[in-house]
């Protein structure tokens, strides 16, 4: 996805949090510190910063740095929260030094990042001991009945190539002195097809269906078009099933 291109339009679509990072807010719980202050964060990738404006909304003590690769998102971000740092840079060369941050946050970025295996090791080095990291991402392999996946199957395919399995993360955050769990959050949605297929026309979001070719594309909408043919008149709905793996990682 050109994430310049719709950086003005991703608040719209985006599935970042809305609140607080849940893990944040348990680690400044833990060392006693209720607005967060003393604690320094990141979130890599940031986009338009939803996720680190709704942390300083709860705790404002929090001293943040965003960094993303895309500029268009950094103005978005920048026009939200000027007393964060926001700061163009890639995932996979961290522009810190060792031992910088008390927490570090990836949302939905991994899957984009080439290097992956400097991105995970970066981000154990910018860690302090005693800091945690949460890395949140869809589980492919967990979802085979999201609705993406049941139109678009080339979306599965490339999803297998560019993500890699929660275990193979925790093994590579653990081969950098960090202790990792993992916790999974599934949702069901049921949606009119009708809606859900003027939707993927737009083919503006997920970004599984803006990076589909376009024939593997235009043999989605022909599925769902078929659906919905088959129906008649009647209303179709389309349940969706997804899968959203949280892998927590702290230093000692």
């Amino acid at each position: 996805m050109d994430y310049d291109r719709v950086g003005a339009r991703y608040d719209d679509e985006a599935v970042r949090q809305r609140d607080a990072d849940p893990v944040l807010t348990a680690l400044c719980r833990a060392r006693g510190c209720g607005d967060g202050a003393g604690m320094r964060v990141l979130d890599i990738a940031c986009g338009t910063g939803i996720q680190l404006v709704a942390n300083a909304r709860r705790l404002p003590g929090l001293a943040q740095y965003g960094l993303d690769l895309h500029e268009a998102m950094l103005r978005a971000a920048q026009a939200k929260a000027g007393a964060i740092d926001w700061i163009r840079g890639d995932a996979a060369a961290l522009p810190f030094a060792a031992a910088s941050f008390d927490f570090v946050s990836a949302q939905y970025c991994f899957h984009h990042v080439q290097d992956k295996p400097a991105m995970l090791r970066g981000l154990a080095r910018v860690l302090r001991p005693g800091g945690q990291a949460a890395l949140v991402n869809i589980a492919p392999w967990r979802m085979p009945d999201w609705e993406v996946y049941r139109y678009f199957p080339g979306a599965f395919m490339r999803d297998a190539v560019d993500f890699w399995r929660e275990d193979r993360i925790a093994a590579e955050l653990t081969r950098h002195g960090l202790s990792v769990e993992i916790a999974y959050r599934d949702r069901r949605r049921v949606h009119d097809l009708r809606e859900r297929l003027a939707f993927y026309k737009e083919r503006d979001s997920p970004s599984q269906v803006v990076a589909l070719s376009d024939a593997d594309f235009a043999a989605g909408i022909r599925r769902i078009e078929a659906a919905l043919a088959a129906s008649g008149d009647r209303k179709v709905t389309s349940v969706s099933h997804s899968c959203t793996a949280t892998i927590c990682a702290s230093k000692a």
